[in-house]
């Protein structure tokens, strides 16, 4: 366990906070991250249309990009080529930053939960291993997570809404 995961550890149980509390805090965070994730694969998806389309086929977005079939690899695709599409562009845009949070949002939505605590006949924690994501084989420190997906986040969301905002590619095409 790293220092900071036995401080995290050690407030936890000094503020008798419970496991359930705990899965519920880390389930609202989760909803978070996934609805979050998702304005932003929109927000990808409409730029991609409006550089094909000259606007915003709200019938192709939903029978296309809308279809549980329709993956954000495929998505990620479509819209690195686009990019290439300007170099400069290409070369300013967080790409790699966009498919690590990808990975990350993968992890908090797809992975298993796990947190272990040891309680008295009270129901009090007596001993707590903290919380992790279980996925693919791998343990995941749930905070630590979360942090790398906000700082990604923090990175990639205001690039992606720049684009939108000055709909570059109207002009390309």
């Amino acid at each position: 366990m790293t220092r900071g995961a036995f401080a995290r550890l050690i407030e936890r149980m000094e503020n008798k906070t419970t496991t359930p509390q705990l899965i519920a805090e880390i389930h609202g965070k989760r909803g978070g991250a996934s609805t979050n994730f998702a304005v932003l694969e929109s927000s990808i998806a409409k730029f991609v249309v409006s550089y094909y389309f000259k606007g915003e086929p709200s019938e192709f977005l939903a029978d296309v990009f809308e279809d549980e079939y329709f993956s954000f690899g495929l998505l990620m695709n479509v819209f690195e080529k686009v990019l290439k599409k300007d170099p400069e562009l290409y070369k300013k845009f967080p790409l790699q930053k966009l498919r690590r949070l990808q990975k990350i949002r993968n992890i908090i939505v797809h992975a298993q939960l796990q947190s272990h605590a040891m309680l008295d006949k009270n129901g009090e924690i007596q001993e707590m291993r903290e919380s992790f994501f279980h996925h693919a084989g791998k343990d995941h420190d749930v905070d630590e997570i979360f942090r790398e997906y906000e700082k990604l986040r923090s990175i990639v969301q205001p690039a992606i809404m720049a684009l939108s905002k000055q709909n570059k590619f109207l002009e390309l095409s």
